[in-house]
């Protein structure tokens, strides 16, 4: 690294006229040795060959003549400047445009950085002066060529796009200060946007300072601002496409509750209109009310759809007034036509499992994996029990891990219920301990990503379970009443009525349970 006075700074060098003919004798053109002072002609004489120094000023002589241009002696280049009849160029100076620098003995710089005051430069291998990018051990440097390479530092309009140098020169990536605002670079140095806090709110600008407006990605993520650089929570419309942003992030792949609706943002961040599916659960995001998830009725494409509170899909109302049906072991399926049973009903509820009322062990249906396999393949919407023992301890808790465990992940249109009506264990459990008990299993049942749900009669529910603590919980109510009435005697809403043991249908011929929806 070599450093070099401002009164050195780089330039042309100016053409001087030098006589190299009163130098080195007869060996010139310029004029006659005789044509000397009497006190050089001696001198002149031997001035043949190799170094000279004359005047303050180093030449080089072979046979009596000046050497002009570039010369390599032992490996170092030196610079005899023909515009000053051989004269070795020391600092800086210029050979055909490009610049280079010599060392107080005349040798070439190369390969090094050289200061001229407080401007830096760097001398290539072949000495000449590197303009344009720079990599140094992994670092970038940029050396302007409108300024004879020069090096960079602080932020640079480069082609077009801004870079940022450090004091060192080096180009920074990434996040960095400047002043009073943030920066991100991207890997090519690239800068993309300035960030500042303004009593407490954080603003966006461009590389030159000016505040940035629209779409905007800082480290692979998209960013939204207002015009003035700011980054709300709001709607946004790019095209013809909506998207949420949160603090100017858009939300992606994953439900939004804005205002009283649901929404859901795809994983580009658009907002879904139409019908969805997740986990195997159809919704319906209504573009004649912007979008929103549709709950209750609605009439689509001529059918009247319905959908829970949650949204989920639960059929047209032409399919939903068809009766759901349990079933178990005790419905062999060597005796169930499916085609035609599936014909007649909306839905079917398929025992998973049971405690057993003298060992207390889980045991799976047996009979599952055939009802579950034959009715989906139809198209029937099904869900799942648990028939219950559960009494003390942590039991529900116990019975909700065998059922998800035998379940392995299958999907479930309808809910996953515990059925507590059992005489031996739970009938003269107290309110609180039966309750308890059907709270574990919802919780675990919910926590294990399926809707949980309870099943009992009418008079337990009435006299046995505490509602307001099940309402707590939200699980979906099943409820048992075999009458002759237009509902069950149950206060609030249910989501399903078994109203008799011994209904009929097509397809088999022996007695089903029928339930009809709430």
């Amino acid at each position: 690294m070599y450093s070099f006075p401002r009164a050195g700074r780089i330039r042309f060098v100016s053409v001087l006229v030098f006589c190299f003919g009163l130098i080195f004798g007869a060996a010139g053109s310029a004029a006659p040795a005789s044509a000397l002072p009497a006190a050089r002609e001696a001198e002149a004489a031997q001035m043949v060959s190799g170094w000279q120094y004359i005047d303050g000023s180093w030449y080089y002589g072979v046979n009596g003549s000046p050497v002009t241009g570039w010369l390599n002696r032992g490996g170092t280049w030196y610079y005899l400047d023909p515009q000053k009849g051989g004269k070795m160029a020391v600092g800086l100076f210029s050979v055909g445009g490009r610049y280079y620098a010599a060392s107080d003995s005349g040798a070439m710089l190369s390969s090094s950085w050289v200061s001229v005051g407080e401007d830096w430069y760097f001398a290539g291998d072949s000495g000449a002066f590197v303009t344009g990018w720079l990599n140094r051990g992994g670092t970038w440097f940029y050396l302007d060529p409108q300024k004879g390479g020069k090096m960079a530092a602080g932020m640079q309009n480069i082609n077009g796009s801004y870079y940022y140098f450090a004091g060192s020169g080096a180009m920074l990536t990434g996040w960095f200060s400047s002043a009073d605002k943030y920066y991100y670079a991207l890997g090519s140095g690239a800068v993309v946007i300035a960030e500042k806090y303004t009593d407490g709110v954080k603003y966006f600008y461009t590389p030159d300072g000016k505040p940035s407006s629209g779409w905007v990605s800082v480290e692979g993520q998209w960013y939204w601002t207002k015009p003035d650089g700011s980054l709300p929570t709001q709607w946004v419309r790019s095209g013809d496409d909506w998207y949420y942003v949160e603090s100017g992030v858009p939300a992606k792949n994953t439900w939004k509750l804005v205002g009283r609706w649901w929404y859901y943002l795809k994983s580009d961040g658009v907002m879904v209109t139409g019908w969805l599916n997740r986990g195997g659960t159809w919704y319906y995001l209504d573009p004649q009310n912007g979008g929103a998830m549709a709950v209750g009725r609605l009439k689509i494409e001529g059918k009247v759809n319905r959908f829970n509170a949650s949204g989920a899909w639960e059929g047209t109302e032409d399919t939903l007034s068809k009766p759901v049906i349990d079933i178990s072991h005790h419905q062999n399926p060597a005796d169930i036509d499916y085609d035609l049973l599936a014909s007649q009903i909306s839905g079917a509820i398929i025992r998973i499992g049971y405690t057993g009322t003298g060992s207390l062990k889980p045991y799976m249906d047996e009979t599952f994996d055939r009802h579950y396999w034959e009715l989906t393949r139809r198209g029937v919407h099904v869900g799942a029990y648990w028939y219950s023992a559960a009494h003390e301890g942590d039991d529900g808790v116990r019975e909700a891990r065998a059922a998800l465990k035998y379940l392995n992940g299958r999907h479930l249109d309808l809910p996953l219920y515990i059925d507590v009506e059992d005489p031996t264990h739970q009938e003269g459990l107290s309110r609180k301990d039966l309750t308890d008990q059907a709270i574990q299993f919802i919780r675990t049942v919910r926590g294990g990503g399926y809707s949980p749900g309870i099943y009992s009669g009418a008079l337990w529910f009435k006299n046995k379970l505490d509602r307001g603590r099940l309402d707590g919980v939200t699980p979906s109510y099943w409820v048992a009443h075999w009458t002759g009435k237009s509902r069950p005697s149950f206060s609030g809403k249910y989501d399903l009525w078994q109203y008799t043991s011994k209904g009929r249908l097509d397809g088999y011929a022996k007695n089903l349970d029928l339930s009809r929806r709430g």
